[in-house]
């Protein structure tokens, strides 16, 4: 399964930007996804006082989201949350910076995957 966003989402926004606290969204998770846990997580990482204003941008004219409408401060704590479970589970999530080029991020998601699917294909 690939998906854009999973229980590190809601460890970020709810347990540190929301400050709900690590173990309210550990019960709940444990509850809702259970054993179903990723095996890779890739954090684009970029400051929230460059990506806000980028996030901003991108929502033009169909308006802001709830999280962009939560202000700096709250995307700070969120990052600082993603950056809290790369710390705790390194193996499982890569930090990639963000702030550069197209290609380059890319170059580095590409190189990362392909890492992993091959470690997965000498376990089968």
């Amino acid at each position: 399964m690939i998906s854009d966003r999973f229980n590190d989402a809601s460890f970020a926004y709810q347990g540190f930007g929301r400050k709900l606290g690590w173990e309210a969204v550990k019960r709940l998770d444990e509850l809702v996804c259970g054993p179903t846990q990723p095996q890779l997580t890739l954090l684009l990482d970029e400051p929230p006082g460059s990506s806000l204003p980028k996030a901003l941008e991108r929502e033009g004219n169909s308006g802001r989201s709830r999280f962009e409408e939560q202000g700096l401060a709250f995307q700070k704590r969120v990052r600082q949350g993603y950056l809290e479970i790369a710390r705790r589970d390194p193996e499982r999530v890569r930090v990639i910076r963000a702030n550069r080029s197209i290609k380059e991020v890319q170059a580095e998601i590409r190189k990362l995957v392909d890492e992993f699917l091959a470690r997965r294909l000498r376990c089968t």
